[in-house]
């Protein structure tokens, strides 16, 4: 049941953000709710489309510390509801959770125990794999040679997604020895070393050949569908900034029950499966312990089933158009897109079945400068 005494606080600057605090809002949320962001951040779209939403720029040293931060601030809070966009500051509140298993700070990991499994990409293939719990792409440590192993083509994975605070790190194909020494020069230009990478083998790279298994999990809650992309930037390894709900091709969705159940998981997911043309099969890739972009999909068809289990309240009831809305929009993208006369994306934005996390507006309003970014290679 939702009252005033309570405290949300979503972490996180972006699409994913502004989600969680529309979707806390349609739930008819009473008490104070804060956007929380590392001091090094700009407010991002949740900050700018949620205007009228507390901030908090944080100033941390260590991801670690955030736990404490928040209990100094709102302890006394009759519960104080932590909900995450990404997993930099998991081993934080997997660590106060263990020393303070009463504490008014109420938030899901999804395996507190198994936080190595969930968190390092390499740690979960090897996991999944001494279990025989599903396929996964041939796997190597950093310390040793892909290109002995993989020939020219495979993939670089930074093991974990977070290093530090702000240091987010990202996946890169690699298709020669040239692309290889870059990447490995990229990453040590960050501080990465080889030990904190590892390699697979190349899969399919085409959209419609990464499918996620999505949703909440629990010992006795659950909600799970499958998406796919239906278009991705950069291309390859990208995002989906257009999404799908499909039937979950064979396999799968065990596969993915599966895993969770071994990792004796509770809360909100994606586990990402990409298609080996070679074995004509799926394998499992990775796991994303908290509200993935795309999760207003799932939200919009439940009637913010995952939110409302997060806090423990009802779900709101669904119409008969909600229900049958199947297609997640990126609007950026989409202003992106047509800015390069690809109308792909604004031609599904007009379905009936489609969903945004803003409207043309605000798409249009902000789309100047996403454009700007894209064109000339600058970040926010």
């Amino acid at each position: 049941m939702i009252s005033d005494g309570q405290v949300a606080i979503v972490c996180g600057t972006g699409i994913n953000a502004h989600t969680l605090v529309r979707n806390l809002l349609r739930l008819g949320w009473k008490g104070p709710l804060i956007l929380l962001r590392d001091q090094s951040e700009n407010p991002g779209l949740a900050g700018l489309l949620n205007p009228g939403v507390s901030q908090w720029a944080v100033e941390l040293r260590n991801p670690e510390d955030l736990p404490g931060e928040i209990h100094a601030r709102f302890g006394s809070a009759e519960r104080v509801a932590v909900l995450f966009t990404d997993e930099r500051y998991h081993p934080g509140f997997a660590s106060w959770r263990k020393m303070y298993p009463s504490t008014v700070l109420k938030f899901h990991l999804g395996a507190v125990a198994r936080m190595d499994c969930v968190l390092d990409r390499y740690d979960f293939c090897i996991f999944v794999a001494d279990r025989g719990l599903a396929a996964i792409p041939r796997t190597i440590s950093g310390e040793e040679d892909p290109l002995k192993v993989f020939g020219e083509a495979f993939i670089v994975r930074p093991r974990f997604s977070w290093f530090g605070v702000a240091q987010r790190e990202r996946v890169k194909l690699v298709r020669d020895p040239s692309q290889f020494d870059f990447a490995l020069a990229d990453y040590a230009s960050r501080g990465l070393c080889r030990a904190d990478l590892c390699f697979q083998e190349l899969l399919s790279i085409r959209n419609e050949d990464n499918v996620s298994v999505c949703g909440w999990y629990g010992t006795t809650v659950r909600h799970l569908y499958c998406s796919r992309k239906v278009l991705q930037y950069p291309p390859g390894v990208g995002g989906g900034d257009l999404v799908e709900l499909i039937p979950p091709p064979k396999g799968v969705m065990e596969q993915a029950r599966a895993i969770l159940a071994a990792l004796s998981y509770e809360g909100p997911f994606e586990m990402e499966f990409v298609f080996d043309t070679i074995s004509d099969q799926f394998k499992v890739t990775e796991v994303n312990p908290r509200f993935w972009l795309q999760h207003g999909l799932v939200e919009e068809v439940t009637g913010c089933a995952l939110v409302s289990t997060y806090l423990e309240c009802s779900p709101l009831a669904s119409s008969e158009a909600e229900t049958t809305v199947r297609f997640w929009v990126n609007p950026l993208y989409s202003v992106y897109r047509a800015f390069k006369l690809d109308f792909s994306s604004l031609r599904c934005w007009m379905s009936r079945r489609s969903w945004a996390p803003f409207g043309w507006l605000d798409a249009v309003h902000f789309g100047w400068w996403y454009v700007l970014e894209r064109a000339t290679g600058r970040q926010r």
